[in-house]
This record gives C-alpha cells, structure tokens and sequence, in this order.
C-alpha cells in the first residue's frame, strides 16, 4: 500500500512541478527586461544593446509558455528550462557590462534560487543542483572573460552574503511545502481508500441482508398460503 501511495505521490508531485514552472516562465517574461535599467547610465548603445537581448529573452519565455500550454515537451525543459536560460543570460551580461554593474547580474543569478524556492514545487535537492551550476557558470565566466579579477568586482562580498541568505531560505521553505504538500497528498489518499472500503463493506452487509431476506421468504410460508389452507379444513 505504501508504494501505491509512493507512486500516486510521484505522479501528483511531477504535474505540480510542470504546472509551478510554467507561472516562473510567465513571471520571468515580465521582470526580465527591467534588468537592463542596469545599463541605463552607461552608453545609450550598450543600453539598447541590453535591453534587446532582455526583450528577445522575454520573447523567448512567452514563447515557451504558449508551447507548455500547447504540447507535451520534455519535463526537463519544462522544470529547469527557465533557470537555464536566465543563468546564461545574467551570467553573460556579467561579462560585458561595467565592472560596477556585475553584482547585480550575479544578484539576478541569485534571484533565481530565490523566486524558484517560493513559487517553484520540486525536491529541494534539485534546486540545490540548480543553483551550484548556475553560480558555478557565472564565475566560470566572470574568470575567463573580464579582465578584472573576481575580488576586485565592487561589491561582491555582499552580494555572494546576500546570495547565500537567499539559498538558504529558499531551500528551507521549498523543503518545508514539499513535505507539507506531500504528507497532505498521502493522507487525503489514505482518507479517500478507507471511505471507499467503508463503502465495499457497507455494500456487502446490505447484499447479505437482502439475500438473507429472500431465503427466509422462500422458506416461510406466506399467511394467505396458510389461510387458505385453513379455509379448506374448516369447510370439510
């Protein structure tokens, strides 16, 4: 019974996974173009150049939310499809913007973990993956591809203190409504399987009453048979 319910909770927790991931699609459509406010005090041109490829990665969530609506993709496009191409998008636009705007794309990298931790529904060990391999992408980059080195980024220790902070709460509240959800799933099961086995029961008492009551009126004699018969012994 307990892998039934394992099962059952398995293909409940896959459908909300899909269905959290599709509202981060959404939302992230929305937020993402902000980002380039970022450049606003660089160069007009590095500013248009920004808020284009933001505009195109808003384009691009748009377009997946209609395709999740619409066909059947992989579930790992579905679930981890956004955080993907925003970590490569923030960890990019680390490269190219000003040495004083770098923190805030890392602190977009961090914002990730922290809106997948509050509308996000999964295991809190894959958030766990998903963020070490974004981080792990944007420093990656930030060594190979910025001339400066990463302590001497302007403010960097907070936003990695900052960064952590989110982590941290983000794994403890995904950990704390996946077992919450998950222990409410299998009860309302469990709850659900003994109303149900009430109902066979009850069902077969009834069965069993109703077929009792048909043997005991095939064996007793009915009272018009009787009066009938009396009639007959009286008349003689």
């Amino acid at each position: 019974m307990t892998d039934n319910y394992t099962e059952e909770w398995e293909r409940e927790a896959k459908k909300l996974a899909v269905k959290s991931a599709s509202r981060i699609y959404l939302l992230a459509s929305v937020v993402v173009p902000f980002f380039a406010f970022f450049e606003y005090n660089n160069s007009t041109e590095q500013f248009r150049h920004f808020l284009f490829i933001f505009i195109g990665v808003s384009a691009l969530m748009l377009l997946m939310v209609f395709f999740l609506k619409k066909f059947r993709l992989p579930s790992i496009i579905q679930i981890y499809g956004v955080s993907v191409v925003l970590a490569c998008c923030f960890s990019y636009m680390a490269t190219k913007t000003n040495i004083a705007n770098v923190h805030n794309y890392i602190m977009g990298i961090s914002a990730i973990t922290l809106v997948r931790g509050m509308i996000y529904f999964g295991k809190v060990i894959h958030l766990i993956i998903v963020t070490l391999i974004n981080h792990t992408l944007a420093f990656c980059l930030l060594y190979f591809c910025r001339t400066e080195s990463i302590t001497s980024i302007p403010q960097i220790e907070s936003t990695l203190f900052f960064g952590v902070i989110f982590m941290i709460f983000s794994f403890a509240g995904m950990n704390i409504r996946y077992n919450l959800t998950r222990e409410n799933f299998i009860n309302s099961l469990k709850l659900q399987n003994s109303l149900d086995l009430i109902e066979e029961k009850q069902k077969e008492i009834l069965d069993s009453i109703y077929y009792a009551r048909r043997i005991q009126r095939a064996l007793i004699t009915s009272e018009k048979y009787i009066e009938n018969k009396l009639n007959k012994l009286i008349k003689k």
